[in-house]
């Protein structure tokens, strides 16, 4: 077309078509390095577990953990499961290995890098349960429940955020991604675990 007006509709068109065209780039960029970050994960973990030789039962939710008098009535819920015949051992936690976490952004005192984590919250015999060995340091004690002040890493965190040095004795906090929300408590590295 010859007319400035014609001229006007094709270069709107063209603006949406090139938007539209970075905006895919874009979006598509993100969502391989997710899925490359992720299967980088995966193939850092040891599955050395057989999933089909363990139950899992959905009691409550994540609050409930937190709130003591519904931790009691699911402590109760599982010292049943226990006695179930053919149960082996049982223990909690919020979520299980290998599924899929949100990720928290924390942060290792003394140095300058922070990485994202998962950071589910498990029992005192969690470890046990699935045979992940505890490589430096200790396991959880039932002390460590109500102070709720160590946590525990696997060999794959201190490797990134501490480039392999030791990690039992190290802090680490959560840092809130809003600017104005202050970070969370410091939590002592109580020990290390198989990745």
């Amino acid at each position: 077309s010859g007319s400035a007006a014609g001229r006007l509709r094709l270069g709107g068109v063209w603006t949406v078509v090139v938007v539209t065209q970075v905006a895919a780039t874009v979006i598509f960029t993100a969502g391989a390095l997710l899925m490359w970050r992720q299967a980088r994960l995966s193939g850092s973990l040891d599955a050395s577990f057989v999933p089909t030789e363990y139950v899992d039962v959905l009691i409550g939710g994540r609050a409930d953990l937190a709130a003591p008098d519904r931790f009691a009535r699911i402590q109760d819920a599982v010292a049943d499961i226990a006695q179930v015949a053919g149960v082996v051992d049982v223990t909690m936690a919020d979520r299980l290995p290998l599924m899929t976490h949100g990720a928290m952004r924390v942060e290792v005192e003394g140095e300058a890098v922070a990485i994202d984590v998962s950071m589910p919250r498990v029992d005192t015999g969690f470890f046990d349960t699935f045979q992940a060995p505890i490589l430096a340091g200790r396991p959880f004690r039932d002390a460590d429940r109500s102070t709720a002040a160590g946590v525990i890493v696997d060999q794959a965190f201190a490797a990134e955020a501490l480039g392999g040095r030791g990690a039992v004795g190290r802090r680490l906090r959560v840092v809130p991604p809003n600017v104005t929300t202050p970070p969370g408590p410091w939590l002592e590295i109580v020990g290390v675990v198989r990745s």
